[in-house]
């Protein structure tokens, strides 16, 4: 048996945003039922999507704290904005 799936690769846009939060939890959850963004930000998992979305808008940012910059500080150039 043979299965064709086309894939297209796009630019990230807005409507993405949502599946680009749904995927850091989901990564950091691994085979768990609970991650890192779980714990730390409490609440159900609408809550944890929720505080991830924002995140999931900025172009580069980090989830741990860098060069004085604040947890899931954005992140421009390397530097904390």
């Amino acid at each position: 048996m043979t299965t064709a799936t086309e894939v297209q690769i796009v630019e990230a846009r807005r409507e993405h945003i949502p599946f680009v939060a749904w995927v850091v939890m989901a990564a950091n959850r691994s085979h768990l039922p609970k991650g890192m963004w779980d714990i730390n930000v409490g609440g159900s998992e609408e809550d944890v999507l929720r505080y991830l979305e924002p995140c999931s808008r900025w172009p580069r940012w980090t989830g741990c704290r860098r060069q004085g910059c604040a947890v899931s500080s954005r992140m421009s150039s390397g530097r904390c904005q």
